[in-house]
């Protein structure tokens, strides 16, 4: 996460709050990360495959396909995923985020050959 080298106009910050509105409006709009969400859309549009489609944003510029790739906008294209004897799974954000939760149809044996067919690297999770 960005560290923050900007006062906030204390001011604004009241009024935000005192009106029921976005406190996150007070931020300044270099903040705001367009440049991040621009180069995810380039990549969805550079890495999708046949029949790949997005099937939800988990978190801030990082979005789930429905063949289980975790594509970014950050510096690393695609993320590396972990998986257990029954699931695959991924470590964003301090969250780990299981497939077999967060995709309709999961099948683990299919999902596992389609991500190493796809070059994502998958590596055993040792307890």
């Amino acid at each position: 996460m960005k560290r923050i080298k900007t006062t906030l106009n204390q001011h604004e910050v009241e009024r935000l709050i005192y009106n029921d509105l976005d406190v996150m409006a007070a931020y300044p709009d270099h903040l705001d990360d367009k440049e991040e969400k621009e180069k995810l859309k380039k990549r969805l549009k550079e890495l999708l495959v046949e029949g790949e489609f997005v099937e939800d944003e988990i978190a801030p510029g990082y979005v789930l396909t429905n063949f289980g790739r975790i594509i970014t906008g950050k510096r690393k294209p695609v993320l590396s995923m972990q998986r257990s004897n029954s699931d695959i799974f991924v470590h964003v954000n301090a969250r780990r985020w299981v497939l077999s939760e967060m995709l309709p149809n999961f099948d683990y044996k299919e999902t596992l050959g389609r991500l190493k067919e796809l070059k994502v690297p998958v590596s055993k999770y040792d307890y």
